[in-house]
C-alpha cells in the first residue's frame, strides 16, 4: 500500500459534492492514547494524538503510519507495555509487513 492509497481511504468522503448539504462529512476518529488492544475491530484506522500516528488493525494485526512524515509512508513500532496497552515507538521503524498480533 502506497501513501496516495493509504490516504485516499480517508479523504474520499471529504471530497463529496459541496452542493450536497445534507450529506455529513465524517470527522477523524480520534483517541489520546492507543489503550488497550481489546478496543479495536478488524479495519479500524484512528489517529493516535499523543504520539501524531494512525493506528491500523487489519487481519494480519496492528500497525502504525507516522502522520507527520513528508516523504511517503513510515511505519511505526507497536508493541505492547507490562500493562498490555499498545505503544507506538516514533523513534523507531518498521516494516510495512510487519505486524503486531494481539
Amino acid at each position: 500500500m502506497n501513501r496516495r492509497e493509504f490516504l485516499r481511504g480517508f479523504i474520499a468522503p471529504l471530497l463529496q459534492d459541496d452542493k450536497d448539504k445534507s450529506a455529513v462529512k465524517p470527522s477523524v476518529p480520534s483517541v489520546p492514547t492507543a489503550g488497550s488492544p481489546r478496543g479495536y475491530a478488524r479495519g479500524t484506522r484512528v489517529l493516535v494524538e499523543d504520539v501524531q500516528a494512525w493506528l491500523c488493525r487489519d487481519d494480519g494485526g496492528f500497525f502504525a503510519i507516522d502522520t507527520e512524515s513528508t516523504n511517503g509512508l513510515r511505519y511505526l513500532f507497536v508493541d505492547l507495555d507490562a500493562t498490555g496497552h499498545l505503544t507506538i515507538s516514533r523513534d523507531r521503524v518498521s516494516d510495512p509487513r510487519d505486524r503486531l498480533m494481539a
